[in-house]
């Protein structure tokens, strides 16, 4: 009761909920899941350090969307437009946002730790914004065709916690125009005996590269290599097929084969739908430390224990994954660099090796110490994209894979996440992400090229990322 008390003297509000389990998230977004702005971030039913939360938030009390021909500014059902894009868009909005209270002190922040999410924006930005924070001119074709960057700001959210087995609504002072306990009293009287949904494809899948034109694309990338001009690509195929239903149940069955830390189901209308089962974080802040965790090196998992033991194990012994890695490490740290306080960056964890559903993975963390809270979209905007989902140098790297990829990649390697009134934030890599839009989906997977890579074994790990996603719709 005493931190209740405490809580609302910050704007804050807050509701018990009965905590269900891990499939309750899904039970109480499927209430919503209909609604334009309806975001849920999933834990993937993982209660360790990386997915302990998930996060449902609706009916956005204003949104920023930027397409190719501008920007709009949603609020209170007012459309205007915007001459700025993307992150400085954002930050224009965002900062407005903060700038109406304190940092929080020593004693709130140890308050307010134990919720991820403090009310603030979520939302995705997708890899074709690029073009504008690395001064990419892409040129690729836009066949799906869902905005550069969709952005709400939100004043109330459901945070499970599956570490504490306790669910909570909390609302955050944001909107005068929220009232707790109405938004309580609809949840708790929430009745699911709905007509069950259903998803099927109609069509088999098709990529957008034949395995012989893929081979052909990487001999051009072992060209550009040897001629200096990359150490490294990041190169794709886009798998698509026809489908009927609704994507929400395609969501509910993907998450409970993957179990990603970082996945995320958003509602961007009625046409278009976001399917995310990342496993990859791209940037966390928490109380000005800045955390990156990027993947590079991928072995299949096996169902004999024995051989996958041995899977993990060279892969944490090879030679070319561990040089792929450091690569990025390198250039992450570089990005980090340019906002982060100088002499904070460090590597703490260098070539861990993480066991997923489907693949294990090589992953390596980078922390820094930014100065203030107000330096959050401007670490994004240097960071963006994820050097990860590119290669390095990451201009350089982005042009070639415009020049190479027969298709434009949208919200694939590009981010969903949040990022709170406080700076508070986590944001992923959406890679293992599907885009749902009118009755066609779309669905990505590739890896990273360098000079000793073999493209048989690169093109079938493009297959082994995607095994518990294309087989299972």
């Amino acid at each position: 009761m005493k931190q209740k008390r405490l809580l609302e003297k910050l704007g804050i509000s807050i509701r018990d909920l009965e905590y269900n389990g891990f499939a309750q998230a899904e039970t109480i977004f499927s209430k919503f899941e209909n609604e334009k702005g309806a975001i849920l971030l999933s834990s993937g039913g993982s209660a360790n350090h990386h997915g302990r939360f998930d996060i449902i938030v609706a009916r956005p009390f204003k949104s920023l969307i930027t397409n190719y021909s501008g920007s709009l500014i949603c609020s209170q059902g007012n459309l205007t437009h915007s001459n700025k894009h993307g992150f400085d868009l954002l930050e224009q909005e965002w900062l407005a946002t903060i700038s109406k209270h304190s940092p929080l002190t020593d004693p709130q922040r140890q308050l307010t730790k134990e919720f991820p999410f403090l009310g603030g924006v979520v939302g995705y930005w997708s890899y074709d914004l690029g073009r504008y924070t690395e001064n990419v001119d892409l040129k690729r074709p836009t066949t799906v065709t869902i905005p550069l960057m969709q952005i709400g700001f939100y004043d109330w959210a459901i945070i499970i916690d599956h570490q504490q087995q306790q669910s909570r609504l909390l609302t955050y002072g944001l909107n005068e125009q929220t009232c707790i306990e109405h938004l309580y009293q609809e949840i708790i009287e929430l009745t699911f005996q709905e007509t069950e949904k259903t998803f099927e494809l109609t069509s088999t899948w098709e990529s957008s590269l034949s395995q012989k034109d893929y081979f052909k694309q990487i001999d051009k990338i072992f060209h550009h290599i040897q001629q200096g001009d990359t150490y490294q690509i990041n190169f794709t195929q886009c798998f698509t097929a026809n489908f009927i239903g609704e994507p929400w149940a395609a969501f509910v069955k993907l998450n409970i084969s993957n179990k990603a830390p970082f996945s995320a189901f958003l509602r961007l209308d009625e046409e278009n739908s976001i399917l995310c089962l990342s496993p990859e974080r791209f940037l966390a802040i928490d109380d000005l430390t800045v955390i990156t965790q990027p993947i590079k090196g991928t072995r299949p998992r096996y169902s004999d224990p024995v051989i996958d033991c041995q899977a993990a194990y060279d892969l944490s012994r090879s030679e070319k994954d561990r040089a792929e890695n450091l690569m990025i490490v390198d250039l992450l740290r570089n990005d980090l660099g340019k906002v982060c306080v100088p002499g904070t960056i460090e590597v703490p964890q260098l070539f861990d090796i993480c066991s997923f559903e489907a693949v294990h993975h090589m992953v390596s963390t980078i922390t820094g110490k930014l100065k203030s809270a107000s330096e959050t979209i401007s670490l994004l905007r240097q960071a963006f994209p994820g050097g990860s989902i590119t290669g390095a140098p990451k201009k350089r790297a982005m042009e070639i894979i415009d020049e190479l990829e027969p298709h434009n990649r949208s919200i694939f390697c590009g981010s969903i996440g949040y990022i709170d009134q406080f700076g508070n934030t986590d944001t992923n890599i959406a890679i293992r992400t599907l885009v749902c839009q009118k009755s066609r989906i779309y669905a990505w997977a590739g890896g990273g090229i360098v000079a000793d890579s073999n493209a048989q074994d690169e093109y079938q790990e493009s297959f082994d990322k995607l095994k518990k996603i294309l087989p299972i719709l």
